[in-house]
């Protein structure tokens, strides 16, 4: 199963995470009950009460928390498989993973390549279209109405200027009618379209330095 081979690890914290929080709440209700004098537990039933009550956290955490990953992948898997993954390979697409530095949230797995110096990112929008996401720093110099015209000429591929980059959509039908070479050679319609404009691809030191 793709989920556990991404996240085992995270897995199995989430289930210390529960435990843990199981018994630091289970010791906390035992101990109120001790210092208020009420009635004597056995410590053996504490011990067993902990378990319990973080097992129990974890049944519900862990399933709202796999679906959480499900509802955003399932639909993104639905979308890929309707791209030739070879053709992306072979012009530099590879899976890369998100999310795989936190625990708080579980990884996942998104194409990502580099057209004529751009990172490129699909994803899917729902279940019938493919959102593709070009990392760009555009030129300050670049007013509304340019912006405009920008957005006018990536119509075919509603494309819009947004903070970190150019937002395109892939329609489903697009996608059944074009082979993947299309949607490549889209992208570098796409790119030779910004560059004019000063569009340039995202360079993380050059962000840092201005």
């Amino acid at each position: 199963m793709r989920f556990l081979h991404l996240n085992s690890h995270k897995v199995k914290f989430l289930i210390v995470f529960c435990l843990s929080i199981g018994f630091i709440l289970s010791e906390a209700f035992y101990w109120s009950i001790i210092y208020n004098d009420q009635i004597g537990i056995n410590i053996f039933f504490n011990i067993v009460a902990c378990l319990l009550f973080g097992v129990m956290l974890t049944l519900i955490i862990l399933p709202i928390a796999y679906a959480g990953w499900f509802m955003k992948n399932y639909p993104r898997s639905k979308v890929y498989n309707r791209l030739s993954i070879n053709t992306l390979t072979s012009n530099g697409f590879r899976f890369d993973k998100i999310n795989e530095s936190t625990r708080f949230h579980f990884t996942e797995e998104i194409l990502k390549g580099k057209v004529k110096g751009f990172t490129v990112i699909l994803d899917s929008s729902g279940f019938r279209n493919l959102s593709i996401f070009l990392e760009a720093e555009p030129s300050r110099s670049i007013g509304e109405n340019k912006i405009h015209e920008i957005e006018n000429k990536l119509d075919f591929m509603k494309g819009a200027l947004v903070y970190g980059g150019v937002s395109l959509t892939y329609k489903k039908d697009q996608i059944l009618t074009n082979r993947t070479e299309v949607l490549i050679k889209n992208i570098e319609d796409t790119i030779r379209i910004l560059i004019p404009y000063g569009v340039k691809p995202y360079d993380i030191n050059t962000t840092a330095h201005s």
